[in-house]
């Protein structure tokens, strides 16, 4: 068995049907973890990072923000 027909010829289901349905699954729970992540609060350290890079930058923004 090569690496291209791999789990589809045992299956009998075509290879691109199977690879569709595999990176279908994938990107859902990769949309699920990431979610999840951008959930979460910041953590008060890194906060507290980002002032003090502020004020040692002067705290001064770009102009397109």
């Amino acid at each position: 068995m090569d690496q291209q027909t791999g789990q589809a010829a045992r299956t009998g289901a075509p290879a691109e049907a199977f690879d569709a349905d595999v990176h279908a699954q994938i990107g859902r729970q990769l949309r699920s973890i990431y979610d999840s992540v951008v959930s979460q609060p910041v953590p008060d350290r890194f906060l507290e990072l980002l002032n003090q890079l502020d004020t040692k930058t002067g705290g001064e923004q770009k102009e397109d923000e």
